[in-house]
């Protein structure tokens, strides 16, 4: 492992090298590892002096993972946070970017996610129009307790033209889905709901955010002094 944590770049944006390092965040996750590996990846069991199938090793799983862990994170943590933008875009190092950020706890976590929304702001070649940084922003959004959804929201501007393409739509869908980004999201989109509903007929992701948008801008509408008025107009 020591070795492994020296050449962290070769190895996590590696098809096969990265599999170490899943392994270590996220165990046996099917998302990354088909039945038939994880089936081998199960503790090996043998025979003690009573003839009773034991575990081979002297520590149970969970131990083992904890002390894995803790060796392999920081370095990990570092690696992803210094060279985000790399790793991030990268069909297999953004799969160790991601579960190293759910797993991160404290300043390694706070460093890491400070580094992937300063991302978002750049205007040229943003990690929104890359399909593999899309994926991420929208897991770490979805992922309840991390607190990344709120930092996006705050952090990203100018939603209104991400809400209109492809891939990083269901990023803002998302932040939209999420109780603790949704105020902020729709308070970024609303000004701009005319120009969205415009754009949206061949995109459906814009489609599901102007769905989302209907009921506030219908709300808005009979909020405002004028409707009042007319309302009023008219009862009378």
């Amino acid at each position: 492992i020591a070795d492994l944590t020296k050449n962290n770049g070769a190895i996590i944006t590696d098809r096969y090298g990265r599999l170490v390092f899943l392994h270590i965040l996220s165990p046996r996750n099917t998302r990354y590892f088909p039945p038939s590996t994880v089936s081998m990846l199960q503790p090996t069991m043998v025979l003690d002096d009573k003839g009773e199938l034991v575990n081979s090793s002297r520590k149970d799983a969970d131990s083992r993972h904890a002390e894995l862990l803790e060796f392999t994170l920081p370095a990990l943590a570092a690696y992803c946070t210094e060279n985000c933008d790399e790793v991030i875009r990268s069909q297999f190092g953004s799969q160790v970017l991601l579960e190293t950020a759910k797993v991160a706890t404290g300043e390694l976590q706070t460093k890491l996610f400070s580094a992937i929304v300063a991302l978002t702001s750049a205007e040229d070649d943003n990690i929104l129009e890359n399909i593999f940084a899309s994926l991420v922003l929208k897991v770490l959004v979805k992922t309840e307790g991390l607190g990344f959804a709120a930092l996006l929201a705050d952090g990203l501007s100018n939603k209104q033209h991400w809400a209109v393409q492809k891939g990083s739509a269901y990023v803002i869908v998302s932040l939209l889905e999420n109780p603790s980004s949704q105020a902020k999201t729709e308070s970024d989109l609303l000004p701009h709901f005319a120009e969205l509903k415009a754009a949206c007929d061949d995109k459906p992701g814009c489609q599901i955010i102007v769905k989302h948008l209907e009921p506030k801008v219908a709300t808005k509408a009979v909020s405002t002094p004028k409707a009042a008025a007319a309302k009023r107009k008219k009862k009378a």
